[in-house]
């Protein structure tokens, strides 16, 4: 058998779908963002809905969640303290990144817990890093998992994490000032 290649144009569209890590990690960055944000083709799941308002206790404004197009009105890197525990159900993505957002707030103490899967998550990497970099971190149970109580404001400095999970140090990469 014989293949022959020959050049062409490709023409069209292709719709991708959303993603859950993409869609969780845009929602922070537009929460810390100036301005308005505009996250498109977001993908709807439950994991992505929670980041959603976690950072909504962190003061992102939440314009519109439609099926196309998500907009979010920054806070400018100043989150605010929430007024309430904040439940990243069960997100890992969203509890290390509430984690870090947290340590951003100069004022109060932040209690971020989940559900039960969540609350068995490995955290103490990450509590470990934001003390190394000025803040208060430290897990109710004293076990490393949730909930944990954060207070910031981290300060920046140098910190060593385990290198066996990545989503202990992308917060860190959004987050840190």
């Amino acid at each position: 058998m014989k293949f022959i290649v020959e050049p062409s144009t490709l023409r069209g569209k292709a719709k991708i779908p959303g993603s859950k890590s993409n869609t969780t990690r845009a929602v922070v960055v537009a929460t810390l963002a100036e301005g308005e944000s505009i996250i498109r083709n977001p993908l709807p799941s439950w994991d992505c809905l929670s980041t959603v308002e976690v950072y909504k206790g962190y003061g992102a404004e939440v314009v519109s969640l439609d099926k196309d197009k998500w907009i979010i009105h920054g806070s400018s890197k100043n989150p605010t303290l929430p007024k309430d525990v904040l439940n990243t159900g069960n997100s890992g993505t969203t509890t290390y990144m509430a984690i870090a957002t947290a340590s951003l707030i100069g004022e109060g103490y932040t209690v971020i817990t989940g559900d039960h899967q969540i609350r068995r998550r490995p955290s103490g990497p990450l509590l470990e890093a934001i003390k190394d970099l000025g803040g208060e971190a430290f897990s109710v149970r004293g076990n490393g998992s949730q909930p944990v109580v954060i207070r910031g404001p981290i300060s920046g400095g140098k910190t060593k994490l385990p290198g066996i999970n990545s989503q202990w140090l992308s917060p860190l990469l959004i987050n840190t000032p």
